[in-house]
């Protein structure tokens, strides 16, 4: 991508919002899974992928605990994704 120093113009749009200021370039980002199923359950749980038991307790859990109602929202077509 050009904004991360690619020489070819591949990503005018998002150029122009990052040198309005609009768009901020992270240079060191990471990811605790490369699929979405266990990234979910991993960030909820506080834990790596590796280090999670088989009946976690996740941030939903404590909110249900105290009462709130939780909502989850995917972005995307996830028809095949999910069979």
């Amino acid at each position: 991508m050009q904004i991360y120093g690619y020489e070819r113009k591949t990503t005018p749009y998002l150029q122009q919002l990052a040198s309005t200021g609009q768009l901020q370039v992270l240079h060191s980002a990471r990811a605790n899974c490369p699929e979405t199923a266990c990234a979910m359950s991993s960030l909820l749980a506080s834990r790596f992928p590796h280090q999670m038991p088989e009946h976690a307790m996740t941030l939903i859990d404590v909110l249900k605990k105290h009462r709130y109602e939780t909502k989850m929202i995917l972005g995307g077509d996830h028809t095949n994704f999910y069979s």
